[in-house]
């Protein structure tokens, strides 16, 4: 499964298997063995991880510039798309604990997760009352700053009224539901 702590590790696997490479290189003065297969390791891995992350930059589970930061330079260095994720998990927070679940109703300023990140945990609250329609990021997930995690359709807080269904000749055009996102 691709996920960003899945990536992140392969990252740094790949930076050991490169820092292995240099050492034996230029440390013990090329032995063969020894660089033919952490050489082919490394082309490989860097292979794997360019596809793996253009892909994860297409789900939106990593940004662009980590993607581009391992397809780009990570056959010359793979350091730097370590230190891009490095860089990027301080700006992503977790989701601690949900208190509503999806078709809860919700009222406006009423907590409805708690987020945590590497300075900070934080409740985040609902900006209108409404129900709870989708969730975007499960518990445990990681996500960064800015993304959506719930939405909420809007309500004036009362519960819904039975109607009377109009005749097929006077029935109003549907209106589509107006959506809040919610984000860190």
């Amino acid at each position: 499964m691709i996920t960003f702590k899945n990536l992140e590790r392969a990252s740094f696997a790949h930076s050991v298997i490169y820092t292995a490479l240099l050492i034996v290189a230029f440390g013990f003065h090329n032995p063969q063995p020894e660089t033919v297969i952490l050489g082919f390791s490394h082309g490989i891995l860097w292979i794997l991880m360019s596809l793996a992350c253009l892909y994860a930059a297409r789900a939106r589970v990593i940004p662009l510039r980590i993607a581009v930061a391992v397809a780009v330079l990570g056959g010359i260095g793979p350091f730097f798309g370590s230190a891009e994720f490095v860089r990027e998990q301080r700006r992503r927070a977790g989701a601690l604990g949900w208190r509503k679940a999806e078709g809860d109703r919700v009222a406006a300023d009423e907590t409805i997760v708690d987020i945590s990140t590497d300075k900070v945990d934080a409740e985040v609250v609902a900006p209108a009352s409404g129900t709870l329609v989708k969730v975007h990021a499960a518990e445990g997930d990681s996500v960064s700053v800015g993304a959506v995690l719930a939405e909420i359709v809007p309500t004036n807080g009362s519960d819904p009224v039975a109607t009377v269904e109009p005749t097929p000749a006077a029935r109003p055009e549907p209106t589509p539901p107006t959506i809040v996102d919610i984000v860190t």
